[in-house]
């Protein structure tokens, strides 16, 4: 029987070595892929990152004339984590967020 695997439900600090963690249940921030990252940043997985936890989020939009940035999609999502030890980033395919 072939088992498929399921999307872990929250992301943990940096470096976690919990039971969850170890058996896929969530998954350590310096592990999360950036579709992960992208669920935790849009509410779909929960945040068991430490209270405290910032990420900056930048986003990458191209201006064309009578385009405004309300109706722009942005190209480029680079998110990062920076915490005394750590030193994240994650490239997300923009499609993964909402416009």
């Amino acid at each position: 029987m072939h088992h498929t695997p399921t999307m872990p439900t929250a992301v943990d600090p940096p470096e976690c070595a919990c039971t969850d963690c170890t058996i896929g249940a969530t998954v350590p921030l310096d592990r999360a892929a950036p579709e992960q990252l992208a669920a935790l940043l849009t509410g779909r997985m929960a945040d068991r990152t430490d209270s405290g936890t910032e990420f900056t989020v930048t986003l990458s939009f191209t201006l064309t004339p009578g385009v405004s940035l309300r109706e722009a999609a942005a190209h480029t999502v680079r998110a990062e984590f920076r915490s005394p030890g750590h030193h994240i980033g994650w490239d997300i395919d923009p499609s993964l967020l909402p416009h």
